[in-house]
């Protein structure tokens, strides 16, 4: 049970609705700096337009309407949405009365990508050891700090 203290609201079961379903594959596109988070909202309101009225296949909100839902300004949207379609996470058409149109795909999983972009892998692996060793280096400071105050409190 969680309480989440903003509200009051106590959580006793899963979230239903309203709640956006994506792949978790999705993380090794930020992880691999292919897209930004402001990518991955754009991403995430256009599965979420799809999912509003799956019966067309595709989501087709105007410009307006994403700057509404997401607070971005027109022509950073317009970039994250050329982003995403040059990565192949959606395509962008004209539909009926020539409003643009977006189908979403899945993303691809971390393997997949690794092997597409193995430079960017490497970026990442470094990345990663960097930071476990500035952790652990943070972790002996702490450890020096505190026996320096036992010492000071004996």
């Amino acid at each position: 049970m969680t309480k989440l203290k903003s509200s009051g609201i106590v959580w006793k079961e899963n979230i239903e609705k309203p709640f956006v379903s994506v792949s978790a594959n999705i993380f090794a596109y930020i992880r691999y700096e292919l897209i930004s988070a402001t990518d991955f909202l754009i991403y995430i309101v256009l599965i979420d337009q799809h999912n509003t009225d799956p019966k067309y296949g595709y989501a087709f909100p105007t410009f307006d309407q994403l700057e509404i839902m997401t607070s971005l300004a027109r022509d950073t949207i317009s970039k994250s949405l050329k982003k995403l379609a040059n990565l192949g996470l959606i395509k962008i058409g004209k539909g009926y009365n020539r409003n643009n149109i977006y189908i979403a795909y899945k993303p691809f999983n971390q393997d997949v990508l690794e092997n597409l972009l193995p430079e960017k892998a490497e970026k990442l692996k470094q990345k990663i050891i960097d930071k476990n060793i500035k952790g652990e280096g943070d972790k002996q400071r702490l450890r020096e700090w505190l026996q320096q105050i036992k010492k000071e409190q004996e």
